[in-house]
């Protein structure tokens, strides 16, 4: 079956995109709380960087995430600006990759949307292979009221979550020492390069009083064997790609 027929079938199936009648939309992939390692996925695991001016390599649960100052093969990234040691870091745990992940959630890139590009990150990959993107982030204090765009490939596939969480229209969820946060999205590559991109990216107007994106990591790994998740993800993809041309 070629590819467009499969973004076919698999968009009459899932119904192409879930929306929410809120503040955030949710088009494609999820948006989870981090309480630990153990809310993460870390097999097949391609690319783990931190986005960091100074942090050293940290390893949870056996992946090392590399400081984007030096990157992996492969790996390229924008963050116009950082603060190391931002706040106050989140509290999962005594052992040594739940300290390694609280540093890794201590540090922000960021970017000033009314002067800065977005906030992007490039990984090459595989055309035809299937893989799931990891990006986190979390507002470190109560006061943190940002909203932005979440974009994938040139669509839309979140709009205005913002740094506590998803807004479902009564305000932005509560700040807690105790969590992060992790937006998943499982996905086929439809050429050589994926390109994350998250700032202030023309969806809906921007509701919350700071457009500012951060992020303090990034993964990506691979899916051995396709999901109904993910031929929905595909053509939710096509059809946001396919819109955002026309618009």
């Amino acid at each position: 079956m070629k590819i467009s027929e499969i973004l076919c079938v698999a968009g009459l199936l899932s119904g192409l995109v879930t929306h929410s009648k809120a503040a955030t939309t949710v088009n494609a992939g999820t948006i989870s709380n981090v309480t630990g390692p153990g809310s993460l996925d870390f097999t097949n695991n391609l690319y783990a960087v931190d986005f960091s001016q100074n942090l050293g390599n940290q390893t949870v649960n056996g992946v090392t995430f590399i400081n984007d100052a030096t990157p992996p093969a492969g790996f390229s990234s924008v963050g116009p600006q950082n603060v190391t040691e931002w706040q106050t870091k989140p509290e999962f745990g005594a052992s040594p990759s739940e300290t390694a992940l609280e540093e890794i959630y201590s540090d922000i890139r960021w970017t000033n949307y009314l002067a800065d590009p977005p906030l992007q990150a490039n990984m090459n990959v595989t055309a035809g292979q299937q893989y799931r993107l990891q990006i986190l982030f979390y507002g470190n204090h109560a006061a943190d009221t940002r909203g932005w765009d979440i974009g994938v490939e040139g669509a839309i596939l979140v709009d205005n979550i913002t740094s506590l969480g998803v807004d479902t229209g009564g305000g932005l969820p509560a700040h807690s020492f105790n969590l992060g946060l992790v937006y998943t999205y499982d996905f086929l590559a439809l050429d050589s390069q994926v390109n994350v991109v998250m700032g202030q990216l023309g969806g809906a107007a921007l509701e919350q009083s700071d457009g500012n994106a951060i992020w303090q990591g990034i993964m990506l790994s691979q899916i051995p064997e396709p999901t109904s998740a993910l031929l929905g993800g595909v053509a939710a993809l096509a059809l946001l790609r396919r819109r955002r041309s026309a618009a």
